[in-house]
């Protein structure tokens, strides 16, 4: 079985935001991140752009799929896990 999961903008942002990561206090669960205003628009602006791409993206495969199924409605929980959780 193959997993095709797409990121999706939140997982990048988090991984992106993980690797900054300097210090971490698991009793007080508290972590510290070093990185710039300028890098933190720029993600964050990156991450916003991304999510666009993708809900454009996940509306068409949607529309495709209805129409390949001869289906007026799609069950879209299954295809954004599909697509974004790797379920199969």
């Amino acid at each position: 079985m193959t997993n095709n999961k797409q990121q999706s903008a939140v997982d990048i942002i988090y991984q992106r935001m993980s690797d900054k990561i300097v210090m971490q206090d698991v009793n007080k669960g508290l972590i510290c991140i070093h990185i710039s205003h300028d890098d933190f628009i720029k993600l964050a602006k990156q991450a916003k752009e991304m999510e666009e791409e993708q809900m454009i993206d996940f509306a068409y495969k949607a529309l495709m799929e209805a129409d390949m199924t001869s289906n007026r409605y799609v069950d879209v929980d299954k295809l954004y896990n599909k697509t974004y959780r790797g379920d199969n």
